[in-house]
């Protein structure tokens, strides 16, 4: 009896570390990239926060982003993850490596693990900062 009872604690044990990688907003931003870069867009389409999965269709996955991920060829390889807080969202910046180039992901990640912001930015452009009156 006493090894299934430390079997189930394992168990529990190792499903809130899992749950919790899950959560971590690095991960989750990598694994929604390489969903995006293996064009799987079913899957990644349930990271997305509700409003981003009305605003993100399949369609545009497929007709735009697809488009993209073709004209930057084979993925190379991946910096480390840049990690950035604004408010209650971590934002993300994957710069991904590829046979013709390099592109920045920008992964907004809201406190439920969900995607709340999906960016692509060439490494090369400094981004202009935001107007204020």
């Amino acid at each position: 009896m006493r090894v299934f009872s430390r079997l189930g604690s394992v168990a529990f044990l190792l499903v809130l570390i899992l749950r919790a990688a899950q959560l971590e907003p690095a991960a989750v931003a990598r694994n929604a990239v390489d969903l995006l870069v293996a064009q799987k867009y079913t899957e990644l389409r349930k990271m997305l926060s509700k409003p981003m999965q009305e605003t993100l269709t399949e369609d545009i996955l497929r007709t735009r982003v697809a488009k993209l991920m073709n004209e930057l060829g084979k993925p190379q390889s991946f910096d480390a993850p840049e990690v950035h807080k604004v408010q209650d969202v971590s934002v993300v910046v994957l710069r991904g490596h590829f046979a013709q180039g390099s592109l920045d992901f920008q992964v907004s990640v809201d406190p439920k693990g969900k995607i709340a912001g999906l960016y692509f930015r060439d490494p090369q452009k400094k981004p202009e900062p935001a107007p204020y009156n």
